[in-house]
């Protein structure tokens, strides 16, 4: 879908832990990131961004753990900084902070 349509983005919020409630729809955790999927975001690292939907202030907490230890460490750095923050800067069109 992602080659079929270029107005289309993934927030990976709802596919890792703690705020997933099924194990099964992961791809990542904090011991690391999907084969399949971590192919899939360095082919669209345009298009992929971060996103909590925690509930709680320890979900949240949890959920930025999860995706400094098991998802941005195990992308290209020029995917994770996408990934991360730019793509959404750009997409919300959002200042840079430096």
């Amino acid at each position: 879908m992602l080659d079929k349509h270029s107005n289309l983005f993934c927030e990976l919020s709802f596919r890792y832990p703690p705020v997933s409630k099924h194990p099964s729809y992961d791809i990542f955790s904090s011991s690391g990131i999907s084969s399949s999927w971590r192919e899939l975001m360095e082919d669209h690292s345009d298009r992929f961004m971060i996103g909590t939907d925690a509930h709680s202030d320890k979900q949240f907490v949890g959920a930025i753990k999860t995706v400094r230890k098991g998802l941005l460490p195990n992308l290209k750095p020029d995917t994770a900084r996408k990934i991360a923050y730019q793509n959404a800067q750009r997409l919300f069109k959002l200042k840079d902070s430096q």
